[in-house]
């Protein structure tokens, strides 16, 4: 009788324990990052009775998650990539919508301003004309000094933003290190602290957003969290934080990625750090952002260097030799140490040899100095002597050099916003050959050589016109814009299609839930009514042995 009422009561324990779970699932059904739960019966050892053997009930041997790690590991990935290719696909759109734009890119100040230096040289005598050609160079100028300015408050938003995201990782990677201290604990006496299972791996859901996530569980069931290319971000119950810092080894405001531990020691991360949106902005930064820059810079000092090579040649109706029509930056400030107390100076020399990239400039007790253009990462090596020739710029070194010193060269990053006009008169526009007769202002052969530059192939090598060049960083800016945003469409499909299979196992089904609840009832009601049975048996036992 104490069998069977035991084995009732075993039973009522049990599915107690599985309505109470089922309902927990209903309750959590639009919880976010909630897997669905499920308790696992066993039946209780058997006693035996002569040459038999009879069940004495059921035990709950553990409630656990329906999950698949597999599945949360390549969702992390897909939601890692496509939330990299998201936010560059939608910074360099921006960008390309802006180059693209006639109203806002180059392409119309340039007809524009070659129209009116081609209406000066059909008459060159025409002061209205020359007013107009100034009033277009000038427009030029400013459209170049605009684009840049866009670009640096562009720059100075991916700068921001990588302030919030990392501090948004920062408090992740804490609230991980609390949630993994909670589950070693829960887990030190055998238990599985399912809920707690699941906010972690919903704060590392999160995180994957924010860059590339990998995890390794620990004995404890504490997971190690590495960022990026393996950067330990928690360990056990220990956070180390991710930090956004000015470069100090270059001008303005660039934000470089290190990695603090818990001990206060700090290492640079930038190159390591990939995936998520503080991947995606790193790599729009450096593959769109600071290259559209570069190319903008070395358009405009071709354009400048170009014309006041001619104007500088010619004759204004004042009968004087021209001066520089355009500024040019002064490329002397373009490099900056890395490691190093010399100095080194950059001129503009040939604009048909300018490339639009930076550059890095070594010196080695074996070599000399070397330089690597960082758009081809091939390294030059130039001796050791003080100046030296490299794409169309002349290099110039003082100082005493050691092994180890290291320079940073950009000399056309922020070159399109010191383009401006210099010659407000228009009778000073020099329009006529330099050796035209003292009073031939009629002349217009300069006029016709600077119209020329719209169609002469000044640039890369002598392959291209200036339209040429702007067209090509057009070109390449808007196929980056479509690769990313076919990248990121099929990134994000890819995550869907996982997460709906992780759906499936781990989510809950609501008309699932419910018919389980009913037979869970069912199965309750006849574990009471066992319980019923044994106390009335054991009633009658007891009246027959009164009687």
């Amino acid at each position: 009788m104490a069998n069977l009422l035991s084995t009732g009561v075993s039973a009522l324990n049990a599915f107690q324990r599985v309505i109470t779970t089922t309902g927990h699932n209903i309750a959590n059904a639009n919880t976010e990052g909630y897997s669905r739960q499920l308790v696992d019966l066993e039946t209780r050892p058997a006693e035996r009775y002569g040459d038999s053997y009879i069940g004495t009930g059921v035990d709950v041997q553990t409630v656990r998650r329906s999950y698949d790690n597999f599945l949360a590991d390549n969702y992390r990935t897909y939601t890692s990539s496509s939330s990299g290719y998201e936010i560059y696909s939608e910074r360099v759109t921006l960008i390309d919508n802006l180059l693209a734009d006639p109203d806002s890119g180059l392409s119309t100040a340039f007809q524009d301003y070659f129209n009116a230096m081609q209406d000066v040289a059909t008459d060159p005598t025409s002061v209205p004309a020359r007013q107009v050609l100034l009033n277009e160079a000038d427009q030029l100028a400013g459209r170049f000094n605009s684009l840049n300015t866009w670009l640096n408050d562009l720059h100075r938003e991916v700068n921001a933003d990588l302030d919030n995201m990392t501090t948004e990782v920062n408090g992740l990677a804490r609230s991980i290190a609390a949630v993994n201290e909670r589950i070693a604990e829960a887990s030190a006496n055998g238990a599985t602290p399912n809920d707690l299972l699941d906010q972690r791996d919903h704060l590392l859901d999160q995180l994957s957003q924010l860059v590339k996530v990998t995890t390794v569980t620990q004995d404890n069931n504490a997971v190690n969290v590495f960022i990026g290319n393996g950067q330990g971000l928690v360990i056990d119950n220990q956070a180390s934080s991710l930090q956004a810092v000015r470069d100090t080894t270059v001008p303005g405001d660039e934000r470089r990625l290190q990695m603090v531990s818990p001990s206060g020691f700090a290492i640079d991360v930038t190159a390591q750090i990939s995936g998520g949106q503080i991947g995606g902005l790193m790599s729009f930064r450096n593959e769109v952002l600071f290259p559209a820059q570069d190319q903008l810079g070395r358009l405009a000092v071709a354009v400048a260097e170009r014309t006041n090579a001619l104007h500088t040649n010619g004759m204004d109706l004042n009968g004087a030799a021209g001066g520089d029509l355009f500024s040019v930056m002064d490329a002397s400030g373009a490099a900056s140490p890395i490691v190093g107390t010399g100095s080194v100076a950059v001129t503009y020399v040939d604009p048909a040899e300018f490339q639009a990239t930076e550059y890095t400039l070594d010196y080695t007790a074996a070599d000399g100095w070397s330089i690597t253009p960082a758009n081809t990462g091939v390294r030059q090596v130039l001796g050791s002597g003080t100046s030296f020739s490299v794409d169309g710029l002349q290099i110039d070194v003082s100082g005493t050099p050691n092994p180890g010193d290291s320079y940073r060269l950009r000399p056309f990053r922020q070159a399109s916003s010191a383009m401006e006009l210099l010659i407000t008169d228009p009778h000073a526009v020099a329009a006529a050959d330099a050796g035209a007769a003292p009073d031939g202002f009629g002349d217009n052969t300069n006029a016709l050589a600077m119209a020329q530059l719209q169609s002469d192939y000044t640039m890369i090598g002598g392959s291209a016109s200036f339209a040429d060049a702007y067209g090509q960083l057009v070109a390449d800016i808007g196929t980056r814009a479509n690769e990313a945003s076919n990248n990121a469409a099929v990134q994000s499909a890819l995550a869907d299609q996982v997460d709906a299979s992780r759906q499936a196992i781990s989510g809950v089904n609501l008309d699932e839930e419910a018919a389980n609840l009913v037979r869970f009832q069912q199965a309750y009601q006849a574990a009471a009514q066992v319980i019923s049975v044994a106390n009335s048996l054991f009633d009658t036992l007891l009246g027959a042995v009164r009687g």
